[in-house]
């Protein structure tokens, strides 16, 4: 996406470079985070413009004319951007990679480039192996996240990615998701907890199971059955009982549990499938494309792979929660199922590595569904671009066919808006809507004691009256009087005052 304030004096650099060439030749990659020039005039210059962000260096960082100058300029200036370096490798001779690398493979970005190419194309070149070097690591840590270093004899490289080539998203440490992990929100949480006594924590846990199975759901905008709702809150109080591991055997498990069994899979998915609505017999709105299927289960290995990296590293568990938990929606592994495990995963992992407190819930579902217009549009940030690039046809009976490969498009997903994301979800979950849902209960325990003070009634009565004279702005209507035809007029009413002073004045 060109900004309009580019100079004719700039010219493009680096990945953009390298986009424009590969347009050429018709391959399509996916829209670049923002677009990097070097201009013959004026200092360095980050420019942001209606969400755009375009960067100006100075004329002394011009790399050159051929395309490797430009991939080096890429991997030293801007994030990694895999699949567009996977796009662009497919497209020339892998002599041309052995020539170049050869010419001096004792330079750090040679061995780079050699390292990601027989990575990412899963070739080896006819090149030996190095001699003697210092080793250097693939990712700079001061900027992006990465795993442990693995020791690479044969280019003397650390590998540092989050992932393997099947799946390795890349997440950068911004200024904002920086801001967040020094909130210590984990912290926060327990010092919210311990000002509240040990009987409203565990109605408070009760509560929020329900609530956020019932949030998961209404984001989908289904109404599911009392057993669908049983099955999903005993699917989320294990959550925390599963350890950090996750497996495909323990996939299929849990999305067995939250489906009509005669939807359940036994495996991963055989058949292409998409998000979608039927806006008139015949006539589909495609919202989002899912991976081919004979893809599937490689990029399911290789998620499985990241999510066991990431946690080996020690990575910020929301930032593990946002990448994992994405990255398997937009898989979509399953017919059925994939989006409330989705949200399912993020408390797993949140839970499995004590970011939540034991024995607790974080209602994130209820926040993303009160702001559901953030939700879809983090989903978008994916989708919207992915749907435009895919070719693909329907048939009659809306069944889909995905022509030609695109898998790279799955393989590498840039995380960091989604990481971003989900840290905003978690922080306002803890810091308003946490401390809202326990205020909420104490508010309500305290009107129920008052009650029962004045008139003994069974708890069912007094849930009953309160929720009646709540829906009706603080008095019990009179069509809804017999239910109480046990009570006088005097009584009612200082019940009622009781429920406006106690539940409904805060």
């Amino acid at each position: 996406m060109m900004n309009m304030r580019k100079p004719i004096s700039s010219r493009p650099v680096g990945y953009l470079h390298l986009q424009q060439l590969l347009e050429k030749k018709g391959i399509q990659t996916f829209p670049l985070d923002y677009e990097c020039y070097v201009r013959e005039k004026g200092d360095t210059e980050v420019i942001t413009e209606q969400g755009y962000t375009t960067k100006y260096y100075k004329l002394r960082y011009w790399p050159g004319e051929t395309f490797w100058s430009h991939l080096e300029f890429a991997l030293k200036q801007e994030t990694l951007n895999l699949e567009l370096i996977a796009k662009l490798f497919q497209s020339i001779d892998p002599r041309d990679v052995s020539t170049y690398v050869s010419e001096h493979k004792a330079g750090k970005y040679r061995r780079i480039i050699w390292f990601l190419y027989e990575w990412l194309i899963q070739r080896e070149l006819e090149i030996s192996d190095i001699k003697k070097s210092p080793y250097e690591a693939v990712l700079q840590e001061e900027y992006v996240f990465t795993t442990q270093s693995v020791k690479l004899k044969r280019y003397a490289l650390y590998n540092n990615l989050l992932g393997t080539p099947w799946f390795c998203p890349v997440v950068e440490k911004t200024k904002k998701l920086q801001e967040f992990i020094e909130k210590k929100l984990p912290e926060r949480a327990q010092e919210i907890l311990q000002s509240y006594d040990q009987k409203t924590i565990s109605k408070a846990v009760s509560y929020l199971y329900a609530k956020e199975t019932k949030s998961s759901y209404e984001i989908e905008h289904e109404h599911p059955s009392k057993e669908r709702i049983a099955r999903f809150i005993r699917l989320l109080e294990k959550a925390e009982k599963m350890g950090s591991s996750i497996d495909k055997t323990k996939l299929i498990q849990l999305q067995q549990e939250i489906v009509d069994p005669r939807y359940a899979n036994t495996d991963f998915r055989s058949s292409q499938n998409y998000v979608g609505e039927t806006v008139m017999p015949g006539k589909e709105k495609i919202h989002y494309i899912c991976p081919r299927p004979e893809d599937v289960q490689k990029l399911m290995k290789g998620w499985v792979d990241c999510h066991r990296l990431m946690i080996e590293a020690k990575i910020h568990p929301v930032i593990i929660a946002a990448t994992i938990s994405f990255g398997f929606v937009f898989i979509h592994p399953f017919d059925d199922g994939n989006g409330r495990l989705h949200r399912f995963i993020i408390h797993q992992i949140l839970s499995s590595l004590k970011f939540t407190p034991q024995g607790f819930i974080l209602p994130v579902s209820s926040t993303m569904l009160n702001n559901i217009i953030e939700y879809d549009r983090c989903l978008e940030l994916f989708s919207n671009p992915l749907n435009a690039l895919i070719k693909y046809s329907l048939d009659q009976n809306g069944a889909m066919t995905v022509h030609g490969p695109t898998d790279l498009y799955y393989r590498f997903p840039r995380m960091t808006r989604m990481a971003e994301y989900l840290f905003g979800c978690v922080e306002k979950t803890i810091e308003t809507d946490f401390k809202y849902e326990l205020d909420y209960l104490v508010r309500y325990e305290d009107t129920k004691d008052t009650i029962r003070n004045v008139i003994d009634m069974p708890d069912r009565k007094i849930d009953l009256f309160i929720r009646m004279v709540s829906d009706n702005m603080g008095k019990l209507s009179k069509n809804k009087r017999n239910e109480f035809y046990e009570l006088n007029d005097s009584e009612i009413a200082i019940l009622e005052t009781i429920v406006r002073s106690k539940f409904l004045s805060q």
